[in-house]
């Protein structure tokens, strides 16, 4: 409620801004109210088109409305600006394989894998300290 609330006083100050809509997505989207999280990552894409978390957060959103078709636009998306984002390469083949295309699915799933795999070492001296 805290950090609703410093939204709203943000919001006061600079209510068309993309940080205030995305904030505003993420508040809709705790409470799983998934078409205002949409239309808040929209209005915040509209400012800030160039970054690709407002799409993994869109087609997020989208998922939660089976509205597939949408969030597979907003992953496509952000893999054109994150071509091995391994969250939008399996969000992306998760859909595929769901919804009727099994063999582009398992290559995108694939291609999840091998993204996530290289990140294993980071991984390893995080653990390890």
């Amino acid at each position: 409620m805290v950090a609703q609330e410093n939204y709203r006083a943000l919001s006061a100050l600079d209510p068309d801004s993309w940080r205030v809509h995305r904030a505003l997505g993420e508040i809709a989207a705790g409470p799983k109210q998934w078409q205002d999280a949409i239309d808040e990552y929209r209005k915040a894409i509209e400012k800030q088109p160039r970054d690709s978390d407002l799409y993994e957060a869109l087609g997020e959103a989208c998922q939660r409305l089976s509205r597939f078709d949408d969030a597979t636009r907003a992953y496509e998306v952000e893999l054109k600006m994150s071509p091995h984002n391994a969250i939008a390469l399996f969000n992306l083949g998760r859909i595929q394989v769901l919804n009727g295309d099994p063999n582009r699915g398992v290559v995108l799933l694939r291609q999840a894998v091998e993204a996530h795999v290289k990140a294993a070492p980071a991984d390893y001296y995080m653990v390890s300290a």
